[in-house]
């Protein structure tokens, strides 16, 4: 695996972790330390990737936001009535 990959892999483990803590405890509970102990990762390698929580939580939503586009895309894709999608 190259570099790219495995930074781009533990980008993506750690905005699900934050996603899944801001879930269950919410945004001002969730730390950082349980945010990359949740993705399986040191906490320099969760600020090698953001700033601050802030930047994480930005991660978060512009994820959940790419997730929802594909999935009203693959939808649309289908050629479904909207009712039965």
């Amino acid at each position: 695996m190259s570099k790219q990959e495995r930074a781009a892999r533990t980008r993506y483990a750690l905005i699900r972790s934050a996603a899944e803590l801001f879930e269950q405890r919410g945004y001002a509970q969730a730390r950082l330390a349980e945010i990359s102990a949740g993705a399986g990762v040191s906490s320099g390698a969760l600020h090698f990737h953001f700033e601050n929580k802030a930047a994480v939580a930005q991660a978060v939503e512009n994820e959940a936001s790419r997730s929802l586009r594909r999935a009203a895309r693959a939808a649309q894709e289908r050629n479904a009535a909207a009712l039965q999608t």
